[in-house]
């Protein structure tokens, strides 16, 4: 984790956005990875090194999505 920018606490972990890696993960309490997405995988966005789409803030949506 690098560059953490918001996280928020979920029933069975936490949903941080690490910025510095250009990713949203969701870990468990044993700080284990549950879900993650990487925000510079599609060709057509910008890559990483200024240019990226850093994410600063993810939250849980009531109907289970994460925007």
């Amino acid at each position: 984790m690098s560059g953490v920018a918001f996280a928020s606490r979920l029933t069975h972990g936490t949903l941080i956005t690490d910025s510095n890696h250009a990713r949203i993960v969701e870990i468990d309490r044993d700080k284990n990875v549950v879900w993650e997405y990487f925000t510079n995988t599609d060709p057509n966005s910008n890559q990483r090194g200024g240019n990226g789409p850093l994410p600063t803030r993810a939250v849980r949506l009531r109907n289970g999505h994460t925007p």
